[in-house]
């Protein structure tokens, strides 16, 4: 049997492959882990969707997306939230998240979407896409599915 690894593993791996604060870096680890305890092995929320596996793959995808302690809590919803099958799932994700990092995040239902300057906005924030890429005037998203559409934008590049 393969033991799964540890926080201070992970954080070892972590550290060779990312040049992030330790404080910060040791945040992001102790909330995936949290995550994988409390779904897997408390089984205290995410039954819809379960077996999960939060692990080194998440951490390291996560230190690869920010620079920042505030790019850290504009990604957690598309990296980890929205995995979750229903709305309470990701209100427990974001409790744990909240301890964690002590802050007051809240999800997002819906986003705004603009055009300006030639770049996709959602929420006031340029995303990464050029606007040629996007079809016309055509809608990005049905309501209810902009936070989606968002976080695709978002890992897509």
């Amino acid at each position: 049997r393969i033991s799964a690894f540890t926080f201070d593993d992970l954080i070892c791996i972590a550290k060779a492959c990312t040049t992030l604060n330790d404080d910060l870096l040791h945040k992001m680890v102790q909330f995936v882990c949290e995550l994988q305890k409390a779904t897997m092995e408390e089984r205290r929320f995410g039954m819809r969707g379960s077996p999960w596996e939060f692990n080194l793959r998440d951490v390291l995808r996560w230190a690869g997306m920010v620079s920042s302690e505030e790019a850290v809590h504009t990604v957690v919803d598309a990296l980890f939230f929205q995995r979750f099958r229903s709305y309470g799932d990701r209100l427990e994700a974001l409790k744990l998240y909240n301890d964690v990092f002590s802050i007051d995040l809240r999800l997002r239902e819906t986003v705004s979407f603009t055009k300006e300057d030639g770049w996709l906005y959602g929420d006031n924030q340029k995303l990464a896409l050029p606007v040629q890429d996007v079809i016309g005037n055509a809608p990005l998203a049905l309501p209810g599915q902009s936070s989606l559409v968002e976080s695709d934008v978002r890992c897509s590049v």
